[in-house]
């Protein structure tokens, strides 16, 4: 039986799991059931009552939550696909995510404050996620050594995490310097992984 992934196709961190999900060769075993996580009409709930997404359904009906413990439960469950978060680097990469994880959640505060009436913004809000991110991207820029040789779950985190500034924010060009980071971004971002899961504007 295929497995179910619930998400909306311009959620960052359904990317995430979509990514590794392509990345291990298993997508054909995949069902991507694109849902917007606000409508009533899809069973979103019924597999996780906080109606966020990405949730994922297994072959044996079990409901997993949030883009890290699926991509864990991924790493873990399928054949051949533990060499995305291995075990004498596992806390190093469950860093990285983490930091990506992070830099998104700021992000989207910040995109979310953006989108209030302007009289309702606070700006300085605003200003302390866009310090969040500003840091984020430093301290990853500044120390590549979480980028190894071979993708992992932290790097495939990281791109989702870049992509998703590009997309939201093109105006603000967070890649689009001569920095390490940006190279690396540039690189990763040509993976076919990468390509195939690359959100249209809604």
């Amino acid at each position: 039986m295929k497995m179910r992934l619930l998400g909306s196709p311009t959620s960052p961190f359904v990317r995430k799991v979509r990514v590794l999900i392509h990345e291990t060769g298993f997508e054909d075993r995949v069902l991507f059931d694109r849902i917007v996580p606000r409508d009533r009409g899809n069973d979103l709930r019924e597999h996780n009552p906080l109606g966020k997404v990405p949730a994922l359904v297994t072959g044996d009906g079990l409901s997993l939550l949030e883009s890290s413990l699926i991509c864990d439960w991924i790493c873990q469950e399928l054949p051949g696909a533990g060499r995305f978060l291995p075990p004498h680097r596992r806390w190093a990469v469950l860093t990285t995510q983490a930091l990506a994880d992070g830099l998104l959640e700021a992000g989207l505060l910040m995109r979310s404050e953006s989108l209030r009436p302007e009289s309702e913004q606070s700006p300085d809000w605003i200003a302390r996620q866009l310090e969040r991110v500003q840091d984020t991207l430093a301290n990853l820029g500044g120390n590549m050594a979480w980028c190894q040789d071979e993708p992992d779950l932290g790097q495939i985190a990281v791109a989702c995490a870049l992509g998703w500034l590009e997309f939201r924010f093109p105006e603000v060009g967070w890649v689009a310097d001569d920095s390490d980071l940006a190279g690396w971004y540039r690189d990763f971002a040509t993976r076919q992984s990468m390509v195939s899961t690359a959100p249209d504007k809604d």
